[in-house]
């Protein structure tokens, strides 16, 4: 089928990739593809100047690469035990059945081979250099020993006395981005807060692109038990959590990575969906907002299909689930 020969990635599946409704979380096939481009980076690597071009790719030296955006369809659910074997560019597959496919955009960074993305490449590049920067290391100095270990201290935020509240006050940031998602349409009652910690920085010093689909989907399980309790209150959400009867299914997931993120900061993610004349699947699209930039950060669509779990196959959730959604669809609130 054309793919890589020397830069196929096995994936093992363990008991720990598996989540609540007993097969590998969405999430973790982000990590897993990831695993496998690294492998065909290298190769290119290897194939442009030997291993040294390959540090110098892994580590963001001179030109290499940076994810812009990344689609994953997920095709059949994955069970422990399993194995993947893994092919650049991109699908994933066993004997007689496809689990998920890939499609990313990559961008080429620095030098006169980055073509039409040179100047937002070298922008990049200027941040780095740049001592206000979060990403910067200055000459003589040394980047933390592992992704676990602790900030400078310059980095840890202070704790300051308590304010008098007046009414000419600036509003928090908190506040300023749950104001900004609601007038845009997202969800009020599903906002979900992510704090960054240090541990989800990667080797380029900001938030790897993996965690994203964790995050989108911390906030998207508020949005459903919000749906869920409109539907038929804590008991109907509860049954959709655990895949009992009908509920709804991760078809596919399409990320938009706007911004680097870095500790310290929190996100605020708001979902609201989006109809089509299809009575089985919706699309529920996200933002990621930053308190410390105050600007979205990321975006994304999933595909949401209507699925009845007793009987195993996608269906019409009925006309009081999609008289909620539409109007969901109008105003962004979930309501009854």
């Amino acid at each position: 089928m054309g793919y890589d020969a020397g830069s196929l990635w096995e994936q093992i599946i363990v008991w720990g990739h598996q989540d609540a409704s007993r097969h590998v979380n969405n999430a973790h096939y982000l990590r897993f593809i990831e695993s496998g481009y690294v492998m065909w980076c290298m190769a290119i690597g290897k194939a442009l100047g030997g291993e040294e071009r390959v540090k110098a790719i892994l580590a963001g030296q001179g030109v290499s690469f940076i994810l812009k955006s990344v689609n994953v369809n997920f095709k059949r659910p994955v069970t422990f035990p399993d194995t993947f074997d893994w092919a650049q560019a991109d699908d994933l597959f066993e004997p007689h059945a496809l689990h998920s496919e890939l499609s990313a955009l990559f961008v080429f960074t620095t030098s006169d081979r980055c073509g039409l993305g040179q100047r937002a490449c070298l922008s990049l590049q200027d941040a780095f250099q740049d001592p206000s920067s979060p990403f910067h290391i200055a000459p003589g100095q040394t980047g933390p020993e592992s992704a676990d270990a602790p900030p400078p201290l310059s980095q840890v935020p202070h704790p300051t006395s308590p304010q008098p509240s007046y009414s000419t006050a600036v509003s928090s940031p908190a506040e300023n981005a749950r104001a900004k998602l609601i007038s845009m349409g997202y969800d009020a009652g599903s906002l979900w807060e992510q704090s960054i910690v240090w541990g989800h920085h990667d080797a380029f010093r900001h938030v790897n692109n993996v965690h994203y689909l964790r995050f989108i989907e911390s906030g998207r399980i508020p949005w459903v038990m919000a749906f869920g309790k409109a539907l038929g209150g804590e008991e109907r959400a509860n049954a959709m959590l655990a895949g009992q009867g009908v509920s709804i299914i991760l078809k596919s997931v399409n990320v938009n990575f706007k911004r680097p993120v870095t500790f310290p900061d929190t996100l605020l993610i708001g979902h609201k969906p989006m109809i089509s004349s299809s009575r089985t699947h919706f699309t529920l699209n996200a933002v990621l907002y930053s308190y410390s930039q105050q600007a979205i950060v990321a975006d994304s669509d999933s595909v949401l299909v209507w699925y009845d779990y007793d009987n195993l196959k996608k269906c019409d959730p009925g006309d009081d689930a999609w008289r909620i959604l539409k109007a969901a669809s109008q105003d962004g609130q979930v309501k009854n």
